[in-house]
């Protein structure tokens, strides 16, 4: 399933009085606002300067804009100088700094016609009655949405992300490093964000980065249920830790990973035990062995 595609993006209020700001002209200011950041709005990796697959040049951000080449040019230079743009080696281009917290990621709700199916099923055997208003109830009663059922219960049970039991300290410990999910995060996908947490958790603290949370992992994983997430966060972790330089934010990198592997034609089948199929752990372990191999050979050439 393709991404949606986005004609608005939000900007903070009293944007225009920032210090940062104040070293802009008018005219910059507009190329930043109506140039830059309607660029990245619409880049294929949303908060990166890319037209298409290529680096967004000042020509487009002045079309964008109303502005001239000149303006487009000296305004990103001027940005770049104060820290709201900055270069991402790994894609070659400019991204916009916090574009994610300012423009979290769109909620799409891609698993709604797996839900129905389920639900049709569940009606056909039985199992789901309507009460006196008309709503559809489970035969036991209980009206709770799952995901929610589970994040309510998470006070007491195995952690929904690592599946070990927390005591209190580390329960508080948990939720203040933000272990919330996302507001109406898919059941389905819950065992493969709790594999990717993990790898993910374990990769950030290899490379002093930036902590990983429930809520900007799932807000990544639910935007993208047909991506192959699991094996992707393996991946992308192997190629992390085969460069000299530390990842400064591991979910950033992963969603851009992400962005550029093919959609599946259903969710990313795991086995009984909520990990990937022993064919698909073969070929993932497989091809981490190759790239590691052709790395150290680069390596003794050099």
């Amino acid at each position: 399933m393709g991404r949606r595609s986005f004609d608005r993006y939000m900007v903070q209020v009293g944007m225009g009085s920032h210090p940062k700001f104040a070293r802009l002209s008018d005219s910059e200011f507009r190329a930043h606002v109506v140039g830059v950041l309607s660029v990245a709005a619409i880049a294929p990796i949303r908060g990166c300067l890319l037209v298409g697959e290529l680096e967004a040049e000042p020509a487009d951000i002045a079309r964008a804009a109303g502005v001239t080449v000149r303006v487009a040019s000296s305004a990103v230079s001027k940005l770049q100088a104060l820290g709201v743009l900055y270069r991402d080696d790994e894609l070659g281009c400019l991204r916009v700094h916090d574009w994610d917290d300012i423009n979290p990621e769109p909620r799409v709700d891609a698993t709604a016609a797996e839900r129905q199916r389920r639900l049709r099923e569940r009606r056909s055997n039985g199992d789901v009655t309507r009460d006196s208003n008309g709503c559809h109830t489970p035969s036991n009663g209980d009206v709770t949405p799952p995901t929610a059922r589970m994040r309510a219960s998470s006070s007491t049970s195995p952690s929904l992300l690592t599946g070990t039991t927390e005591d209190s300290s580390e329960r508080r410990a948990s939720d203040e490093s933000g272990a919330e999910l996302p507001e109406d995060f898919p059941e389905e996908l819950l065992p493969h964000l709790r594999i990717v947490f993990k790898v993910l958790r374990d990769l950030a603290r290899r490379h002093d980065a930036k902590a990983v949370t429930a809520l900007s992992l799932g807000s990544v994983v639910m935007a993208r249920p047909r991506k192959p997430l699991v094996r992707a966060a393996h991946d992308f972790a192997a190629w992390a830790d085969g460069k000299a330089s530390r990842r400064k934010d591991v979910v950033a990198g992963y969603r851009n990973w992400l962005d550029r592997t093919d959609d599946l034609a259903t969710l990313e089948p795991l086995n009984g035990n909520g990990l990937l199929s022993s064919r698909d752990e073969r070929r993932r372990r497989g091809a981490a062995a190759l790239e590691n191999l052709m790395s150290r050979t680069g390596s003794e050439a050099a």
